[in-house]
């Protein structure tokens, strides 16, 4: 029998990931009046509406303004409070890194499916934005999750820069004076993953005003939140776990993939195209992300990534990730490190 996450749920997103654009919208006077969607009121913070619906959304709303910098100007309209108990867990925890390991995990309070990670090889910190494919994360979007970690990283850990370095993965803007007045010059485009890179010592900075009797009370009660939220596993995110579990030693075969989800190859296959992707599409994602956070570990030896990353021997892994970079990976690895 094929479980039921084969057929999983459309992602949702908590409206309270709406508020900054609504109110930005408001203030330039747009014409938004009483947003409703299927019944659901978009300024009611408890709804929750398809994660396709807010992209539509954000993508007219850049269209309709002509602003490229949408995503950053809706992430300065942020009021403390305007992501309830998500923020208030966050901004009562002792330091910067805390807040950010709390944040991560009581993300799926504002959206299904998204992933927040962070890494460090204890003098880099590297803090990742992603969506798992299929899911649509045009520039205003990624802009906007960016922006948000830094207006609340200045708001609640330290008002002047936190000496980072911000990565997009989409093509600069025509004008980038806003991106460089919001995020600093020290902002990089056409990138492979939406990021922000740190200094490690920015994670022990303390939170201002922290309280951490408080915070442990609010995070019993987003523990509670997040019981009685629906499952919302996807099958992009089932199969890209399964995946990413067996790329080490195993087997990431569709084949092999199918027979874990009780199921066959053809049935996949055609459960997979139904919602746009593929197994070789999901594959290729996760190795790229993946081989990218390897090559920034110094002990790792580039023929050591292939295997982690599935490949029986080097020279396939070489060809990928030239496509995936533009350049190979000893000269990616060369360049980071510089």
């Amino acid at each position: 029998m094929v479980p039921a996450v084969l057929a999983g749920p459309e992602p949702h997103l908590s409206t309270q990931l709406l508020r900054p654009f609504l109110r930005l919208l408001r203030e330039r006077g747009a014409p938004v009046g009483d947003l409703s969607y299927e019944g659901v009121n978009l300024d009611d913070s408890d709804a929750r509406v398809p994660h396709r619906l807010a992209i539509m959304l954000l993508q007219a709303a850049v269209r309709g303004t002509g602003d490229e910098a949408l995503g950053l100007h809706a992430a300065e309209r942020l009021v403390p409070g305007d992501f309830g108990v998500l923020e208030y867990a966050t901004s009562n925890s002792s330091t910067y890194g805390e807040a950010i390991a709390t944040a991560n995990r009581f993300l799926r309070l504002v959206h299904d499916v998204a992933e927040f990670t962070l890494d460090t090889d204890g003098t880099t910190a590297i803090w990742r934005c992603h969506l798992p494919p299929p899911l649509a994360q045009p520039p205003a979007a990624a802009e906007y999750f960016v922006g948000i970690f830094v207006v609340l990283g200045r708001r609640y850990a330290d008002p002047d820069e936190l000496g980072g370095t911000v990565l997009f993965a989409h093509p600069p803007p025509r004008d980038p004076r806003e991106h460089l007045r919001i995020l600093g010059d020290r902002v990089r485009f056409d990138q492979p993953q939406n990021a922000v890179i740190l200094p490690a010592s920015a994670l022990a900075r303390p939170i201002l005003r922290s309280d951490p009797a408080l915070k442990a009370v609010l995070e019993r009660v987003a523990d509670d939140m997040l019981r009685r939220l629906p499952k919302a596993d996807s099958l992009t995110a089932h199969v890209r776990k399964l995946l990413a579990a067996e790329l080490r030693a195993g087997d990431p075969r569709i084949e092999h993939l199918a027979k874990m989800l009780h199921t066959t190859p053809r049935t996949l296959r055609r459960r997979l195209d139904a919602i746009g992707t593929s197994h070789r599409q999901i594959l290729d994602e996760l190795r790229k992300e993946l081989a990218f956070q390897y090559l920034s570990e110094r002990a790792l030896a580039v023929s050591e990534v292939a295997f982690l990353l599935g490949y029986s021997t080097p020279s396939p892994f070489h060809k990928a990730f030239k496509r995936w970079a533009g350049i190979s990976a000893s000269e990616y690895r060369k360049r980071a490190r510089a």
